[in-house]
């Protein structure tokens, strides 16, 4: 199980609030924690470093988008990181879906090319940390002449890697190139439509083993599946108040915000416990959809995920070391010992 620390904060970097961020999930269950990338937030691997500085067992995956680092740099980063945490690195590569976000940052490429950039980003970092004499990388966004670095990962094959995405570029890339792809929370039929559509692209390249799949979703508990269902209408009424519908009259610009206004379409609710309801006013943008009922309700619908293939699970909350106490507590050891 993995959370997002994805607390959006525009004060300098609280190192108090990541120690409780870290604390509340290394002693509830968790095994990983995301620092996702923004343009606007301070960087990953430098709180990733702190993280891990403040845990001892927690696995910590740090989100870096192509146009900001070299390959061969942010290798040797995470490569370093991974030696002072004994192992515990992992890394996220994330093509950028915001054209807005890309060109604060000067990076004025289409999706398609991301997406091509990012197939040679992780080609280029697996290179840097396996090749053991210098080596050579001609493609059509980087190029190295006789790299070879020093510093190695704890494991010989390097970190593992995971991408994201909902789009028909991003399955593809992930089919070729991802240890693991997260998938944005979708009801039972959709999920595995994608797993479907990521193992016939890994079948057509040759790939033996396609990656492994992460869905990423929210969670809201209760004691009872109305009272659960009731602080999610609690919540709605919230972003009501506090987004007005600015956000769902937006053209959607990412696949995971169109498939998520397409399952709104289809109703509000699916599955055992699948709630699509804040779909409504967030337009589908990150993660949108929940879980919502008692933990056994929820462990039921995550243990049926399972079983259609999906390898691990991300949870963001609403109250971030709130919930993860809770999740962790109530829900993870439910599920452990089918899910990693």
């Amino acid at each position: 199980m993995t959370n997002r620390y994805d607390r959006i904060r525009t004060s300098p970097f609280d190192r108090a609030y990541t120690e409780e961020v870290v604390a509340a999930y290394e002693s509830n269950n968790w095994d990983a924690v995301l620092f996702q990338y923004d343009s606007f937030t301070a960087d990953p691997s430098i709180a990733a470093a702190y993280a891990g500085m403040h845990s001892e067992n927690l696995n910590i995956i740090v989100a870096v988008r192509p146009n900001t680092c070299v390959p061969t740099y942010i290798a040797k980063v995470l490569a370093t990181l991974d030696v002072l945490t004994g192992g515990r690195i992992r890394l996220h590569v994330v093509a950028g879906g915001y054209h807005a976000s890309q060109a604060a940052e000067g990076d004025l490429l289409d999706k398609e090319q991301r997406y091509e950039r990012v197939a040679e980003f992780i080609d280029l970092c697996r290179r840097v940390w396996i090749e053991r004499e210098p080596f050579s990388y001609s493609g059509d966004h980087y190029r190295v002449e006789n790299f070879r670095a020093n510093i190695r990962c704890v494991d010989d094959r390097g970190l593992m890697i995971s991408t994201g995405g909902s789009s028909e570029d991003s399955l593809r890339v992930a089919a070729g190139y991802s240890n693991r792809h997260a998938l944005w929370g979708l009801p039972y039929a959709q999920t595995k439509e994608m797993i479907d559509t990521i193992r016939d692209h890994s079948g057509r390249i040759g790939r033996p083993e396609p990656p492994s799949i992460q869905i990423q979703l929210r969670c809201i508990l209760g004691d009872t599946r109305e009272e659960a269902r009731a602080k999610a209408r609690r919540m709605l009424d919230g972003m009501r108040s506090e987004l007005g519908g600015r956000l769902a009259k937006r053209a959607p610009q990412t696949g995971g915000e169109a498939r998520a206004r397409d399952i709104l379409e289809l109703g509000e609710w699916h599955d055992d416990c699948f709630w699509a309801g804040a779909v409504s006013e967030t337009g589908g943008l990150g993660s949108s959809t929940a879980l919502v009922g008692t933990p056994d309700e929820v462990a039921t619908a995550l243990r049926h995920y399972a079983s259609l293939g999906v390898d691990a699970f991300s949870f963001s909350g609403y109250d971030t070391v709130t919930e993860a106490i809770e999740f962790g507590r109530d829900v993870i050891p439910l599920v452990k010992t089918v899910v990693g």
